[in-house]
């Protein structure tokens, strides 16, 4: 794991906006790649983006606020990720994406560090449960202001406990998300930014909107 560490940022790039800023638009676009192919993903990406990189490998926890009387949207959710063994801890608010017609998801994001011992009942008594978790580990890149992580997830064999012998891959692929900041507003100007990059690695990786947000039809939702 690389030691390129910055105060108050994650080791996969996730870096807090200034305080003036604090809540930015960001264009997501998301594809997979089979874990044998993934040497070839990560060895095009190195003679594509900027010279700096870095593995990392973090534990991340998705919780929920849900509101069972009202139907109005989705729940709040809230995802804390964290080295292992630290206290310093990556608080993330993902907003509901925009409907548009972009070529990528467009969603508000609200970032900041907390550094604490007791995150698990500072989130309870606020009243968000833990819905999910897993452990990523992977490559983190970056073109100007685009980031491109790669990453496998990994799960535990006991909840709670993660220890090296504990941590098993799920599934065959590796994920990858490419993204960037959004700035004034113009949503479509830096989704198409994004999707010429993204198109670049292709055929190696197909990256597509893929609309999470929507109820599931067992397909990838197609890019506008």
């Amino acid at each position: 794991m690389a030691s390129t560490d910055v105060p108050g940022e994650s080791s996969s790039g996730s870096k807090p906006p200034p305080a003036r800023n604090f809540q930015v638009l960001e264009a997501v676009l998301h594809a997979s790649i089979y874990d044998d192919h993934k040497d070839q993903l990560i060895e095009r990406l190195k003679g594509m983006t900027d010279p700096f990189s870095s593995s990392f490998e973090e534990h991340e926890m998705v919780f929920a606020l849900t509101f069972p009387e009202s139907n109005e949207g989705p729940d709040v959710q809230l995802r804390l990720r964290r080295r292992f063994n630290l206290d310093l801890w990556h608080v993330r608010y993902v907003g509901t994406p925009i409907a548009d017609k972009c070529p990528a998801v467009c969603r508000a994001s609200i970032d900041s560090v907390m550094y604490t011992k007791d995150m698990m009942d500072f989130v309870k008594h606020m009243g968000f449960r833990l819905i999910y978790e897993f452990v990523m580990k992977g490559w983190v890149f970056t073109r100007g202001p685009i980031k491109i992580l790669v990453y496998k997830l990994c799960t535990t064999d006991k909840p709670g406990i993660y220890s090296k012998e504990l941590i098993k891959p799920f599934g065959t692929s590796h994920i990858v998300e490419a993204s960037i900041p959004v700035e004034n507003e113009d949503t479509m100007k830096y989704s198409k930014l994004l999707k010429d990059f993204t198109d670049q690695l292709m055929p190696l990786v197909e990256f597509r909107k893929v609309e999470y947000f929507r109820p599931r039809t067992g397909q990838f939702a197609k890019s506008s």
